[in-house]
């Protein structure tokens, strides 16, 4: 007898789980719609433009980087183009931090590095303040 008494509780406490996993299955929760789910997870759109443009800025940065730790030949037409499309980024960094010599020819370009963490990190803050106005408008 003690045995079916343990063996009830057992499956009671299993489908509390399997509730707790599928609020669509409890009464307790409303109803969510897919399309609901996928708008929350995607996020709106000034969020992705956001992203977008942080990982653009910090792979044209990294490009930089990797070309200035290899080659310091500005005469080489990529590592000119690379300087040219990222200088507006770097130049408020240049005073701040100043360049390593990195092997024969090549250098740590400090001011690129710290022109990546910070296009990262105002990323991180807008897209936390859009998904922040976003969560107030729905409550």
């Amino acid at each position: 007898m003690a045995k079916n008494r343990i063996n009830g509780n057992r499956r009671e406490d299993y489908d509390d789980f399997r509730e707790s996993l599928n609020p669509s299955m409890s009464r307790d929760y409303g109803q969510v719609s897919e399309r609901d789910v996928n708008m929350a997870a995607a996020g709106s759109v000034a969020e992705q433009l956001v992203r977008i443009a942080a990982w653009v800025l910090s792979a044209v940065l990294a490009l930089r980087f990797v070309t200035h730790i290899f080659s310091n030949d500005t005469a080489n037409g990529f590592v000119s183009f690379v300087n040219v499309v990222t200088d507006w980024l770097a130049i408020p960094f240049q005073n701040l931090f100043q360049s390593v010599p990195a092997g024969l020819s090549g250098f740590f370009d400090f001011p690129a590095v710290a022109a990546l963490v910070l296009i990262v990190a105002i990323a991180y803050l807008l897209n936390w303040l859009l998904a922040s106005t976003r969560r107030d408008d729905i409550v």
